[in-house]
């Protein structure tokens, strides 16, 4: 049997999924309240935060963070002669942070930049900073800012999940009712009798149609076989 490829998503769904992002920043942009961007870059984040600023504020910066460490960063947007947070009145985009989440200097240098930008009168009216992982950040840093998951809207746009949540959703990937009916399918052409080898190879071949598994990834020969004493174990 020929495998069906998976239906893709349709334009206006990932159009949609960008628009909730822009929406978003628009939001917060007219508030003035800080916005930490992070994950898989699904959206040219650099232009939406830009597009965004240009329509509320006269003065914009960006900042690319790439090669910094946490006494870097800290020192680029604080220091007394260019200090960026108190000398640009405008929208302030940091891009690509990173923090060592093993390293004692990174997470005190954070917390500096968070006492600065929480207790003295800074310049910026906007700032969004971008880091690919969150977690790897100080609590104390993360909850001045509003969260958006970049991450999430490529697994809504591409169909990509995580290695754990893909195992969770294979287990349940064809609900009992059709398994039962394309396991029917199945022993047509080859009956469990003849040889579970041959059996659930082909149990894993025909599991990959969209009749079934709209996905088109079906099951592994392991999983079917793991699936099939499952739904009929009584």
């Amino acid at each position: 049997m020929v495998k069906e490829k998976p239906v893709p998503k349709s334009q206006n769904s990932v159009k949609q999924d960008l628009l909730d992002i822009e929406n978003k920043l628009s939001e917060y942009a007219r508030k003035g309240k800080s916005v930490f961007l992070y994950g898989k870059d699904s959206a040219d984040r650099k232009i939406i935060v830009k597009e965004i600023s240009k329509s509320i504020f006269k003065k914009r910066k960006s900042i690319n963070c790439q090669r910094m460490d946490g006494e870097d960063v800290y020192k680029k947007l604080t220091n007394s002669h260019d200090g960026v947070l108190f000398k640009h009145a405008g929208s302030l985009f940091v891009d690509n942070l990173h923090c060592n989440p093993k390293s004692k200097e990174d997470f005190k240098y954070y917390n500096k930049l968070t006492k600065v930008i929480r207790e003295r009168n800074i310049a910026v009216k906007w700032l969004v900073v971008y880091a690919s992982k969150r977690k790897s950040f100080p609590d104390y840093f993360k909850r001045q800012f509003k969260m958006i998951s970049l991450e999430s809207e490529t697994v809504k746009s591409t169909g990509k999940v995580s290695d754990n949540e893909g195992r969770k959703r294979r287990k349940q990937r064809i609900p009992d009712k059709k398994f039962k009916q394309l396991c029917k399918e199945v022993k047509k052409e080859c009956s469990i009798e003849q040889g579970k080898k041959m059996f659930f190879n082909q149990l894993s071949k025909m599991s990959t149609s969209n009749k079934y598994d709209s996905t088109g990834k079906g099951y592994t020969p392991k999983t079917a076989r793991k699936k099939y004493y499952e739904v009929f174990s009584s």
